[in-house]
């Protein structure tokens, strides 16, 4: 489908303020607008593989669109009505702009979200009855029908005033006048460019990076063996288990105009296998310096961005690049740990690297191998059932199977660690199966 996503990213960049009107339609906050567009994106491309048909990118989008626009306001219960001062000042003046409109557009983003909806798509975004029915997912008729509810409805709350209903289009001149905030075309680039650069992350080695790698892991063998201070300062680090088996190698920080990274980097030690101990120590230091060489450049290239779209230098606000690590399970057979790296600019996107290692056979883990054969089975029954007893609270909120929500797991691979009880933890990405507000999801199979 790599044909479908160049569309769907063709499409998104010539649309984004249509886009953008949609989503503070709902909103009426410029920060939450350009979250949701953002929020859109990431999760159109990441399952432009479910679109059946590229005929309905379009209405497809549309939908996960106005799906966000609706998680948004129940999770940040926002209030939807709106009064003349607020659209006023939303709005960018011109001569086509009167007072009748701004009246009629008041009433029609006071009406309920669903015939709000219907009303907007079809007036403003002079969308087809069919194409409506597919991003609501309803019949034609339900669409017909609310359409003529919600214009009845209009009708009544002008007449109340002692006005009338006239031409619906002034409306839409002051839907077509609400302010697009300069960082969007920035903002929606960065969405393409974050989902891009995760399907493309490919581990290459190069020379000097191996190098750097000898040479950390040298000076820490003849330091450890040499220096009793420095071995002391090893053993005090707090892990679990009573031998250390996961310490920090390296630690640095550097700040420049364009970025501010932070990195712990972990490595393994004392496991009695020397061989393993080599491998994925070498894997780390290899992998985490190709991902911070990776931000940097994207750090760099944000920077140039926004100079080409008019922004001035003093403009950029440098990215924040964190690398950290968290021990799960420690033991002397298997040890388990999880690598996170953090960049944030406007949002923060996070990737994370798992390790559950078997130190006996130098074998890295899957589900498999932890759960037994039956795996999937056992991992599915308690996600389903988990995410049924947290769906009670209102404020949780999980896709649905038709919002290419959780199916099931696809194999063994799925991401997971082991927590300090010895217990497996599944984990699913921000986007994977909540909306973004959710963040990631973890389920502790028992």
């Amino acid at each position: 489908m790599q044909d479908a996503k160049n569309i769907l990213i063709d499409y998104v960049k010539e649309n984004q303020e249509k886009l953008y009107r949609i989503a503070f339609s709902y909103s009426k906050d410029e920060d939450a607008s350009l979250d949701i567009v953002q929020e859109a994106i990431a999760k159109a491309l990441k399952n432009i593989n479910k679109l059946k048909e590229e005929k309905y990118l379009k209405t497809w989008f549309y939908r996960i669109l106005i799906n966000e626009c609706l998680q948004d306001i129940k999770k940040n219960k926002r209030i939807t009505t709106c009064e003349l001062q607020e659209i006023e000042n939303q709005i960018q003046w011109n001569d086509n702009i009167n007072a009748d409109g701004i009246d009629i557009y008041k009433h029609i983003q006071n009406l309920n979200e669903k015939l709000r909806t219907v009303i907007i798509l079809r007036f403003f975004e002079d969308m087809k009855i069919e194409e409506i029915a597919r991003i609501t997912k309803t019949n034609q008729n339900t669409v017909k029908s609310r359409l003529y509810k919600g214009l009845k409805e209009l009708k009544k709350l002008i007449e109340r005033r002692g006005k009338k209903v006239k031409n619906i289009q002034k409306a839409k001149e002051v839907y077509n006048a609400i302010k697009i905030p300069e960082q969007l075309n920035y903002m929606v680039n960065r969405a393409i460019y974050h989902e891009r650069k995760r399907n493309k992350f490919v581990f290459k080695p190069v020379k000097h990076v191996l190098s750097t790698a000898i040479c950390i892991f040298f000076v820490f063998t003849i330091m450890i063996n040499v220096n009793p201070s420095f071995a002391m300062s090893i053993s005090e680090i707090p892990i679990l288990g009573d031998i250390a088996k996961v310490f920090t190698v390296k630690e640095y920080r550097v700040e420049d105009k364009e970025k501010l990274i932070n990195a712990k980097i972990p490595a393994i030690e004392n496991t009695g296998n020397t061989e393993l101990e080599k491998r994925i120590n070498y894997e780390i230091m290899l992998k985490m310096d190709e991902v911070l060489k990776e931000a940097e450049q994207r750090a760099a290239e944000y920077k140039e961005a926004v100079i080409e779209t008019g922004g001035k230098e003093e403009d950029y606000q440098p990215i924040n690049i964190q690398i950290d690590y968290e021990v799960g399970y420690s033991s002397e057979k298997i040890v388990s740990f999880v690598i996170l790296k953090s960049e944030t600019l406007a949002s923060t996107y996070t990737e994370r690297f798992f390790y559950n290692i078997d130190i006996e056979t130098g074998k890295k883990l899957n589900l498999r191998d932890v759960l037994g054969n039956d795996y999937k089975k056992i991992v599915d029954e308690t996600i389903y059932k988990e995410i049924e007893e947290r769906s009670k609270n209102p404020d949780n909120v999980y896709f649905t199977k038709d919002e290419y929500g959780f199916s099931g797991i696809e194999n063994e691979y799925q991401n997971f660690y082991i927590n300090s009880e010895g217990k497996v933890v599944i984990v699913f990405e921000k986007y994977e199966i909540a909306p973004g507000y959710m963040g990631a999801q973890e389920f502790v199979i028992n």
